[in-house]
């Protein structure tokens, strides 16, 4: 099965979604920053990478912007509940940054479920 890495400053998001995602056998690793997602995708190997838009030290933009640069293949899913910028705004630009696909928080299980076969399924010729 997958490995998903989960990144968001929450505590209880991460919690959440990693007992969420093993509970449908995939492999999670977290990270509360980008900082640490970093960290974590020169130590494992991932095959999805699920990131926050709005953290401290390095935010989920920067993330994006860094991933990009390193030429790394994982897809990625970029979620928001808003911050400064509106939440449709912050979304559209990290489309723009070459995301997989966007979600909006609060979300529910099955749209994120759904979301994440879509974006690991592969591609048909």
């Amino acid at each position: 099965m997958a490995t998903i890495l989960i990144v968001d400053d929450d505590p209880r998001i991460r919690r959440s979604l990693s007992k969420l995602l093993r509970s449908y056998g995939y492999e999670v690793v977290d990270a509360c920053d980008g900082q640490e997602a970093l960290s974590a995708l020169v130590e494992n190997h991932v095959d999805l990478v699920i990131t926050d838009l709005y953290m401290p030290e390095v935010d989920g933009i920067e993330l994006l912007i860094r991933l990009k640069n390193s030429n790394r293949n994982a897809p990625i899913i970029a979620m928001s509940g808003g911050g400064h910028l509106d939440t449709g705004a912050v979304l559209t630009l990290a489309s723009g940054l070459g995301v997989s696909a966007t979600i909006e928080k609060p979300f529910a299980t099955d749209d994120l479920l759904d979301l994440i076969d879509n974006v690991l399924a592969p591609v048909a010729f």
